[in-house]
C-alpha cells in the first residue's frame, strides 16, 4: 500500500512540474502560426486571381461594348450612304449581304432587316436594322463580342435632309460651339456637342440645340422666347453631293487673265468673263498654281462671279476688297482638301479681314429673292476658315462640316454657316431676313443618333427585346 501511495505522489509531482514548465508548447504554437500564415497567403492568392479574372472580364466587357457601338456606327453610315435606294416597299426596305459580301437591297422579316456582321480591332459585331420607312425613327440593335464576352446595345436614329437642317438653324457645329466673344446671334444655333459661352454680353435670339447629355444656354438665357433643344444632327460630307467631275468641268476659266483680246476672239476661251475691277497682277485675282487655283483680292479690288461651279484651294479677301455674285447667277465654289492643295495648318482656306466681304447682287429680300454665293469645303486635317471682317454685311452660305471656323470682328453674316467646330469671338452679328430660305443643297435623307441604351437581357423573339 505504501508503494502505491508513493507512486501516486510521484505522478502528482511530475504533473505539477509539467504545468509549471513551458516545455512542449512551442511546437503547437508554431504549427498554428504556419496554418494561419498559409491560410492568409491562400486568401491573398485567391483574391489576386479573382481580381485578375474580374479585370479580364471588365476589359473584355468594355471591348464588347466598343465593338457593339462600332457596329451601330457602321449601320448609320450605310443608312446615310444608301438611303436613296431604299423605299417603303416590303421587298426593298433593307440592306443585306449578297454574293461576295457586297451589300444588296432586300426585304425585312417581321419588321427587321437581315443581320450584318463585321469585325473591329480584337472584337466582332453583328447588327440588325428596323425596316426602312420614310421619315421614321430607325432602330439599330448591335451585339459586340470580345474574348468570349458579348454586349448588346439599341441605338435610335431619326431622319432629316440637309435642306431641313439648314432651314431650322443658321449656325451649326458638329462639335462644340465656343462663344468667347459677345456676338448678336439672331438666328437658331445647333451643335452635337456643347455650347460654351464665356463672354459678358452675348445674345441668342432663337433656339439653342446641343447634343444629348451636353450643355448649352438655358431657356432663361435665350432671348425672344427661344427653346433649349437636346438632340443630334448629322452633317453629310461635301463629297456626298459635290459634282463628280468638278476637277475638270468647272468655270475657273472665267477667272483667268486674257493673253490676247480682239474684237473677234480672246485667249484663253472664257478668260475674264468674270468682271474684275482693279489693276490685275500675276496672282490677282486668280492664281493658277496647281492643283486648283486661288482667288486673292486685296485693297479695293472687287470680283463679280457669273459662273456656276468653281474649283479652288483658297479664297483670301483683305483690305476693302469684295467678292460679288452677279445678279441672275447661282454660283458655288468647291474647295479641295488642304493636303491636295499643299497648304500648311497655318494657312486658312478662306480668310476675310479688314473691311472686306461677300455680297450677292441677287439678294433682294423685298422681292423675296435670296440668292447667295455658296462655299463648300471638303475639309480634313488642317482645314480652317478665318472670318475676321470688321464691317459690312456678308451674304453667303458656308458649308464646311470637316473644317474649323473662327469668326471675329464686327461684320454681319446673313445666310448659313455650318462647320465641324465654331468659335465666335468679337462682336459679329448673325441675322436672317424675314422669309429667308437657302438654296437647295441636297435632298438625301440623313440619319443621326438620338438615343443609346444597353440591353439587359437576351433577345429571344425580337432583336430589341430587353433593351
Amino acid at each position: 500500500m505504501r508503494g502505491v501511495m508513493a507512486g501516486i505522489g510521484g505522478l502528482r509531482l511530475r504533473l505539477r512540474l509539467l504545468a509549471r514548465s513551458e516545455e512542449g508548447m512551442a511546437l503547437p504554437f508554431a504549427l498554428l502560426a504556419m496554418v494561419a500564415a498559409t491560410a492568409l497567403a491562400s486568401a491573398a492568392v485567391i483574391s489576386s486571381v479573382d481580381v485578375q479574372q474580374g479585370s479580364h472580364r471588365d476589359s473584355a466587357s468594355k471591348q464588347a461594348i466598343a465593338a457593339a457601338d462600332a457596329g451601330a456606327g457602321v449601320a448609320m453610315e450605310r443608312l446615310n450612304r444608301y438611303s436613296s435606294v431604299l423605299s417603303n416597299s416590303a421587298t426593298s426596305n433593307c440592306l443585306g449581304v449578297g454574293v461576295g459580301g457586297t451589300l444588296v437591297v432586300t426585304g425585312a422579316t417581321n419588321g427587321w432587316c437581315p443581320a450584318i456582321a463585321g469585325s473591329v480591332g480584337d472584337g466582332t459585331y453583328s447588327y440588325q436594322v428596323s425596316a426602312m420607312f420614310a421619315g421614321s425613327t430607325m432602330n439599330v440593335v448591335s451585339t459586340g463580342t470580345a474574348n468570349g464576352v458579348s454586349r448588346r446595345v439599341d441605338v435610335a436614329f431619326t431622319a432629316e435632309s440637309i435642306d431641313d437642317i439648314l432651314k431650322e438653324e443658321a449656325l451649326i457645329g458638329k462639335e462644340d460651339i465656343k462663344i468667347p466673344g459677345n456676338p448678336h446671334i439672331r438666328v437658331s444655333i445647333g451643335t452635337n456637342g456643347n455650347i460654351e459661352t464665356s463672354g459678358n454680353s452675348w445674345e441668342i435670339c432663337g433656339n439653342a440645340r446641343h447634343g444629348p447629355g451636353n450643355e448649352g444656354p438655358t431657356e432663361e438665357e435665350l432671348e425672344c422666347g427661344g427653346e433649349e433643344v437636346e438632340r443630334n444632327v448629322e452633317l453629310p460630307s461635301v463629297s456626298s453631293f459635290m459634282p463628280t467631275e468638278i476637277e475638270t468641268e468647272n468655270d475657273d476659266a472665267r477667272l483667268a487673265q486674257c493673253v490676247v483680246i480682239t474684237n473677234e476672239s480672246k485667249e484663253p476661251l472664257e478668260c475674264e468673263d468674270d468682271y474684275f475691277e482693279s489693276k490685275r497682277t500675276a496672282t490677282e485675282p486668280y492664281a493658277t498654281t496647281p492643283p486648283p487655283g486661288s482667288i486673292n483680292l486685296s485693297n479695293h479690288a472687287s470680283l463679280t462671279l457669273g459662273g456656276e461651279d468653281y474649283w479652288l484651294c483658297q479664297l483670301t479677301l483683305s483690305g476693302s476688297s469684295h467678292l460679288i455674285m452677279g445678279d441672275g447667277a447661282h454660283s458655288r465654289i468647291f474647295f479641295d482638301t488642304p493636303e491636295h492643295c499643299g497648304l500648311s495648318s497655318s494657312q486658312p482656306q478662306i480668310s476675310i479681314s479688314g473691311n472686306s466681304g461677300i455680297q450677292a447682287t441677287g439678294y433682294i429680300p423685298e422681292l423675296e429673292r435670296y440668292d447667295m454665293l455658296e462655299l463648300y469645303l471638303l475639309g480634313g486635317s488642317g482645314s480652317t476658315v478665318s472670318l475676321g471682317g470688321t464691317s459690312g454685311s456678308n451674304e453667303v452660305v458656308l458649308y464646311a462640316p470637316e473644317s474649323q471656323v473662327t469668326i471675329k470682328g464686327n461684320a454681319t453674316y446673313k445666310g448659313v454657316i455650318a462647320a465641324e467646330s465654331l468659335e465666335i469671338g468679337g462682336n459679329p452679328t448673325f441675322d436672317q431676313d424675314d422669309g429667308f430660305k437657302s438654296q437647295s443643297v441636297n435632298h438625301t435623307t440623313l440619319y443621326s443618333r438620338q438615343s443609346y441604351v444597353e440591353c439587359s437581357g437576351p433577345a429571344t423573339v425580337v432583336p430589341d427585346e430587353n433593351c
